[in-house]
């Protein structure tokens, strides 16, 4: 469940490796934020960081419509880390090392985020932020002020 649905920013960055990508709609990556948050965010998400996790990111042709350049390439075992640009904008993405390989830094890549792995964190308080059918934010309860669990 921490894992999956991090209750706060906090626990989604502590757990996981690599660890989480996160961008703030409000900040110098804000075009890509909310290009990422558009579908889920319909009001525009002011206030909010967006995150996934770098396997849930797709890396390849025609697999979506952001365009990123491949910076480098780390092979991590069975999977590759792959550093990406997209705009003024990172993002780290695993991908298996049979499709990895044929990517070298410089590359152009189609790359594809599906909105149902996003995390949504508010940028002030940390906690995750859940959006309802009808656009209406909801911070976790299940996280104290400072960010860790309540008890």
């Amino acid at each position: 469940t921490l894992y999956g649905r991090p209750p706060s920013l906090f626990s989604a960055q502590f757990i996981g490796s690599p660890q989480i990508n996160v961008w703030a709609i409000d900040g110098a990556d804000s075009a890509l934020a909310r290009k990422l948050a558009a579908p889920v965010a319909t009001d525009g998400g002011k206030g909010l960081l967006v995150g996934v996790r770098p396997e849930h990111v797709q890396v390849g042709a025609g697999v979506g419509d952001l365009h990123a350049a491949v910076t480098l390439t780390e092979p991590l075992g069975r999977d590759f880390l792959v550093h990406l640009d997209v705009g003024p904008s990172s993002i780290r993405a695993l991908v298996p090392a049979a499709q990895a390989v044929r990517l070298k830094a410089g590359d152009d890549v189609n790359v594809r985020v599906d909105p149902s792995q996003l995390h949504l964190f508010d940028a002030e308080t940390g906690r995750r932020v859940e959006i309802d059918a009808g656009g209406v934010r909801h911070l976790d309860e299940s996280v104290g002020a400072s960010g860790g669990l309540a008890s």
